[in-house]
């Protein structure tokens, strides 16, 4: 997700060992480096990502599952914003339905967001 300070935003994951990480790091295209930005509050991997018009970051929903297979109870209904200026994440409300391994979302001008999956768009 790029963010509008202009850097390039790589938020949640999974670690080599298949574990669910609350790590986010953030390249700088000007000085074509990587940095650790603060964590999540929770470990999450497939979150929808939006770029909200107050310039904070939305990560949504998302799954928690450390073991692979099938998701079930790990999938998250949990939303965070990030915000670039004061480095801080925090717990918003959170959406009514799991959704996990997202294509995108996006922040519309009316200030809504839109999760994409596959071919279904939903607000």
């Amino acid at each position: 997700m790029t963010a509008a300070d202009g850097r390039i935003y790589a938020i949640g994951g999974a670690s080599k060992h298949n574990r669910t990480v609350k790590t986010v790091e953030v390249y700088d295209i000007r000085a074509d480096s990587w940095s650790r930005a603060p964590s999540l509050c929770i470990a999450r991997r497939g979150p929808g990502v939006a770029l909200g018009l107050d310039g904070r970051l939305y990560a949504i929903g998302g799954y928690g599952a450390t073991r692979g297979g099938p998701l079930t109870a790990d999938t998250v209904v949990t939303v965070e914003t990030y915000d670039p200026a004061t480095r801080r994440w925090e717990e918003i409300a959170p959406i009514q339905a799991p959704a996990y391994n997202e294509i995108g979302a996006a922040t519309g001008s009316d200030g809504r967001s839109t999760r994409c999956r596959a071919n279904l768009c939903d607000r």
